[in-house]
């Protein structure tokens, strides 16, 4: 957490330079991001919709793919195209390790994940700041960006290892 004039500023997953850090090549750091993007996709969601029961409707968004929950976003123009077509590229990734064990069979924009791994990094990277600062947007509010921070990293660390759809 840092204060800038007096404006909380957090990164939900470290700063852009640790996750540039990660080596992000393998299995189980990969679908660790991929919780960590999904939670804040689903936060932006909610954050777009009158809900009453915040919890009711995180079991509902749990039963959405990615897929469908980056649809949403460009349907409301919270997330534009450019920004869509790389999410649904970087998904693809997310996908594929979610589905095997290793990464012979992923592929990253048609090539073979462990030979494009740099440009999905760097995808990845400029996509993660992008939300990040969607999500900052429709939540101005500090508190409410701390207390997401905490769940955020609690929530993945439960569902390390697991396999989604």
């Amino acid at each position: 957490i840092i204060c800038n004039n007096g404006l909380l500023n957090i990164s939900l997953m470290g700063t852009i330079e640790e996750l540039s850090e990660r080596k992000l090549d393998d299995r189980g750091e990969i679908l660790d991001i991929f919780c960590r993007l999904e939670y804040i996709i689903n936060e932006i969601i909610i954050l777009n919709l009158n809900v009453n029961s915040r919890e009711k409707f995180l079991i509902i968004l749990d039963c959405v793919d990615l897929f469908s929950k980056i649809k949403i976003l460009n349907n409301w123009k919270i997330l534009n195209n450019r920004n869509k077509e790389i999410l649904l590229c970087l998904e693809e990734v997310r996908n594929g390790f979610a589905h095997s064990w290793s990464d012979r069979e992923v592929k990253y924009k048609g090539i073979k994940f462990a030979v494009n791994l740099e440009k999905f990094k760097k995808d990845f990277l400029y996509v993660w700041h992008q939300i990040i600062e969607i999500y900052r947007k429709h939540q101005p509010n500090p508190i409410e960006l701390l207390k997401s921070y905490k769940k955020i990293n609690n929530t993945c660390k439960s569902k390390k290892g697991t396999v989604g759809t």
